[in-house]
């Protein structure tokens, strides 16, 4: 059945929300059908006419009201999410799109709530074909198609995975918002007293249900010193989260990079006093966060749903990241070289030792709502116009559009690269 709109962009008045909507109306033609959606017609009427599209369309539904959330659904190829924490909103619109086979694309950055949407809706999206897309803002899509291309271009030009990647937060300027706060705030009160879930938000691969946790691949949270870049390294906030991404696009690209597949995330520091006491503020604040009289004080503080940093911190903003790849030694018959890294065995056979590979990923817009407002933009696009599997399921950016997405956001401006 044919339907009215090619996409639907939900909560168009958040901060997030209305940098989306901003991005959509410079970067689409009339071509493309959608509309902005959410819960207030007049806040909608004010950025429709801030947009300067008079005849765009507006939807009014409520997260909460499973019906709207079915009326909206139907209308659109694709529905694009904006409204967080998702534990509190997003499950009445994952359920509508994966009854009606409509593809999804979200930020979300809570894993608990990613998992239960896997645990309860995987077996449906797969069957009426719906594409549920998680994390395809600064959470995670520099993480898991940054390790895409780097694995590619491995398997290119060394007909090998790496074995391991190790992702660096190089540098990086912006600000948060109050949604984006207000999701980690959530996801700390979630786990707070329960045990189950504390574990399970530990858990490595707690993203891939049918596989057992591999306790060896905890997140960083010491510091460390990185031989491929030379530099000291800390913990990085994200890395609970993109990490998670990147092994359940292993296993939904079949293994693609090795069933013992390893990866991590840390931040660059300074030097290693700076890694070592960022490192221990950092488990400290961890802590500190989930302590009730702290929690009140860290609410009042920062800034409320609905509002972000300024155009200028935004303007200015940029972030670099690099990935550090390294594959395992191989051994092959055929002609012998004597090249670098490449040895001679009597038996004729030619080995070749491990290679490091470096990647990059970078843009120049503040990472957590320029970016991540062309980022998702971009997945929704894709989704909805370009010729990728059609595997219905809850998926990844990696798994679900890979390299097309790639490729789209290197001509908006992003950097996906092997340096080496």
């Amino acid at each position: 059945m044919s339907k009215l709109f090619d996409i639907v962009l939900w909560g168009a008045t958040g901060f997030t929300g209305q940098l989306v909507a901003e991005y959509l109306a410079q970067n689409v033609g009339d071509s493309v059908r959608w509309a902005i959606a959410g819960r207030n017609q007049e806040k909608l009427e004010k950025l429709r006419e801030s947009l300067a599209i008079p005849n765009l369309p507006i939807l009014i539904g409520d997260s909460h009201d499973q019906q709207s959330m079915d009326a909206i659904v139907a209308q659109t190829r694709v529905v694009c999410s904006t409204v967080g924490p998702y534990t509190l909103y997003g499950t009445p619109l994952v359920a509508a799109c994966a009854a009606q086979g409509v593809d999804y694309c979200d930020l979300t950055g809570e894993t608990l709530w990613m998992r239960q949407i896997i645990d309860t809706y995987q077996a449906q999206a797969e069957q009426s074909g719906a594409r549920i897309v998680h994390c395809c803002g600064y959470d995670s899509i520099p993480s898991d198609l940054g390790t895409l291309v780097l694995q590619e271009h491995a398997q290119a030009v060394y007909g090998r995975s790496c074995h391991e990647v190790q992702y660096i937060s190089w540098a990086a300027s912006g600000g948060f918002s109050g949604g984006t706060i207000a999701s980690l705030l959530n996801v700390l009160e979630e786990t707070k007293g329960n045990k189950t879930k504390a574990k399970l938000m530990a858990n490595p691969y707690n993203l891939v249900p049918e596989r057992e946790p591999d306790w060896s691949q905890t997140d960083q949270d010491s510091a460390r010193y990185d031989e491929a870049t030379r530099v000291w390294t800390g913990p990085f906030m994200m890395a609970s989260i993109n990490s998670r991404i990147v092994r359940r696009s292993n296993a939904l690209l079949g293994w693609r990079y090795g069933e013992d597949f390893r990866y991590n995330e840390s931040m660059k520091m300074p030097n290693r006093a700076a890694a070592t006491a960022f490192s221990a503020s950092y488990k400290l604040g961890i802590g500190a966060m989930m302590a009730l009289p702290v929690r009140g004080l860290v609410d009042k503080a920062l800034p409320s749903p609905g509002e972000g940093p300024s155009v200028e911190i935004r303007e200015k903003g940029f972030f670099k990241s690099k990935l550090v790849g390294k594959t395992t030694p191989s051994t092959s018959s055929g002609t012998t070289s004597t090249s670098s890294g490449t040895t001679s065995t009597d038996s004729g056979t030619t080995s070749t030792g491990s290679v490091t590979l470096i990647g990059e990923v970078s843009d120049n817009l503040d990472p957590g709502y320029g970016s991540t407002a062309k980022m998702l933009g971009e997945s929704a696009l894709c989704l909805a116009f370009d010729d990728i599997p059609q595997r219905g399921g809850i998926l990844t950016p990696a798994s679900a559009m890979g390299m097309t997405l790639v490729n789209r956001l290197r001509q908006a401006g992003m950097t996906f690269k092997p340096e080496t």
